[in-house]
């Protein structure tokens, strides 16, 4: 059975897990979120960076949409990076623009998906630390823009 883009296989595990078809097919994709420590602020797609919570939490601000988990037709990855041990950061750069690459947080559309709502992922720098962050908005809190990451879907 061909494994359609986008999802992952789910397989059985019965008595025979050798020969066991699939289950069936499960959506690939995880929440991106925005976590803060003090000054910095980390990308997630998976468990916190010690020390952090997600921002904005009760009012679900710190969800920026949905990435994909496994590389699909469009897609790039987006990696987790760190500056000197303090400025966790995202970008679709493998060796994280000269600095410390820690994971890949998913994938990105390269352009708006055609089969979901979708919108828009920029990176800033903050003018008063330098800190990097990610946001929906064009023109985010009136920081330094460095540019569009990709795209991620609205919802699962």
């Amino acid at each position: 059975m061909a494994q359609p883009p986008g999802l992952s296989c789910l397989e059985g595990r019965g008595q025979d897990p050798e020969g066991s078809p699939p289950l069936g097919w499960v959506i690939a994709r995880a929440a991106l979120t925005r976590n803060v420590c003090g000054g910095d602020h980390a990308d997630s797609s998976g468990n916190l960076p010690a020390g952090y919570r997600m921002e904005g939490i009760h009012r679900m601000e710190g969800i920026h949409g949905y990435l994909a988990m496994a590389p699909e037709p469009g897609t790039r990855p987006l990696y987790e990076c760190v500056l000197s041990n303090w400025d966790h950061f995202p970008s679709t750069e493998s060796d994280c623009e000269g600095q410390q690459r820690i994971s890949v947080l998913g994938y990105v559309w390269n352009s708006p998906s055609i089969a979901q709502i979708s919108h828009p992922l920029y990176r800033y720098k903050a003018k008063s630390s330098g800190d990097r962050f990610i946001s929906q908005e064009p023109a985010c809190e009136r920081q330094n823009a460095e540019g569009l990451l990709g795209y991620v879907v609205n919802n699962l």
